[in-house]
């Protein structure tokens, strides 16, 4: 036996720890560390639709760090997002980043589309 790789996994709530082998890629151990948490029990009367934010009537511009290219837009006009929530792809140096909501809102205005180039600084999305 060679050299061997161990990595914890969760599926389904369960850890596992899993044993691989690197040269041929076989799986030489896999044991359960915990088992799965118990989802919380509820009725579908106890669930409340998401709301909307209330928009703060401060438009906030969302910009670019880097200069590149949008590779793909994941938002549009009235979309609602939460902070941390994709709003598009940006491509620079070969390599996709994300740009993300740094808050809760509507999202106001899309500045640029699929295919723009855009500069560091630029202004891609606007929220309030």
């Amino acid at each position: 036996m060679g050299k061997v790789s161990r990595y914890k996994i969760q599926v389904d709530g369960v850890t596992y720890r899993v044993s691989v082998e690197d040269e041929s890629g076989e799986v030489s151990e896999v044991s359960r560390l915990q088992e799965p948490e118990q989802a919380p029990a509820y009725t579908a009367e106890e669930e409340t639709p998401p709301t909307r934010p209330e928009p703060t009537g401060e438009r906030v511009a969302v910009t670019s760090l880097l200069p590149g290219n949008v590779c793909d837009v994941l938002c549009a006009a009235g979309d609602v997002v939460s902070e941390g929530d994709s709003l598009l792809l940006l491509e620079a140096m070969k390599m996709q980043s994300p740009i993300y909501a740094p808050q809760n809102g509507v999202v106001d205005s899309v500045e640029v589309q699929k295919g723009d180039n855009v500069r560091a600084g630029q202004t891609l999305v606007y929220l309030i």
